[in-house]
């Protein structure tokens, strides 16, 4: 960028996924000590949620986005149209975190995807752009209420505490070589927060809804790994305060709260069933 020619009112340009996004995005902050940067996210986990919000960071080997900052976008372009050509396994994982943003905050939302889900997960752009557009709604009013995730932005972490460590056990690897799409993980992380949520009170026809949704996205299996290489994810994960590690848990459809309560070993004991049948309530 210097060789380039870059300077302090240069702007870069994130064109791509989540991935590209977040790297763009932590140079930005770097370069220069911060140039603005504007967000073209190219699939639709970056359209409903990666590129929206200012989080930038990249992944040690040992926990998913440790080095990063918050750099805010100077703007966000999400067209439906640019994800006509992504495969349906990218379109599954970009829904999941739709479908976390609806069970948080938008009844109606959910309702639609269900009805759409099909529509959706063959990438058409009249089907999808609804979608997109409520979840970056949703998404924009958290940050814009708590930009540093000092409080209620951490909500939006439903799912990604159990999701990141998955990642991170399976060495960030692709689907094919036995690794998880994000947002695969983060479904699987918030199976196993519905499982921690249904234990505390959550009625079971909230979780079987939601369960069912995610039952029918047609999620890969599980990486290989052990319970120790993820509880120790989970333990490294930059939620995590010192001396506990808060959950973010539904107590109702559009009604979740954050669990800074649970036991470490009940915790544990809950993952080793869920590891051995990921779909049980």
């Amino acid at each position: 960028m210097l060789r380039a020619g870059g300077k302090r009112d240069s702007r870069v340009l994130a064109f791509g996924g989540g991935s590209v996004g977040d790297l763009a995005g932590f140079v930005a902050s770097c370069f220069l000590r911060g140039v603005a940067v504007a967000q073209l996210p190219t699939t639709l986990l970056a359209q409903a949620d990666a590129a929206i919000g200012g989080k930038t960071a990249i992944d040690l080997p040992e926990a998913k986005n440790s080095v990063g900052s918050f750099h805010h976008p100077d703007l966000v372009v999400a067209d439906t149209r640019w994800l006509a050509t992504l495969p349906r396994e990218q379109l599954r994982s970009g829904l999941a975190e739709a479908i976390k943003m609806a069970v948080l905050f938008d009844g109606a939302l959910l309702a639609r995807i269900e009805r759409d889900l099909d529509a959706l997960l063959a990438g058409a752009p009249a089907s999808l752009a609804p979608v997109v557009e409520a979840a970056a709604r949703h998404k924009v009013a958290v940050v814009e209420r708590d930009p540093g995730e000092r409080g209620e932005r951490a909500l939006l972490n439903f799912g990604h505490t159990l999701g990141h460590a998955l990642e991170a056990a399976a060495g960030y690897r692709a689907p094919a070589e036995g690794g998880l799409l994000h947002g695969d993980a983060v479904a699987f992380g918030m199976l196993f927060a519905l499982r921690l949520s249904r234990r505390l009170g959550l009625a079971a026809s909230d979780a079987g809804r939601v369960r069912g949704l995610l039952g029918r996205l047609g999620l890969p299996g599980l990486p290989a790994a052990s319970e120790e290489e993820i509880l120790a994810g989970m333990a490294r994960d930059k939620k995590a305060r010192e001396g506990r590690l808060d959950w973010v848990l539904i107590e109702a459809l559009e009604r979740g709260r954050i669990d800074g309560s649970l036991r470490a070993e009940y915790v544990a004991s809950e993952l080793r069933s869920f590891l051995g049948d990921p779909w049980a309530d």
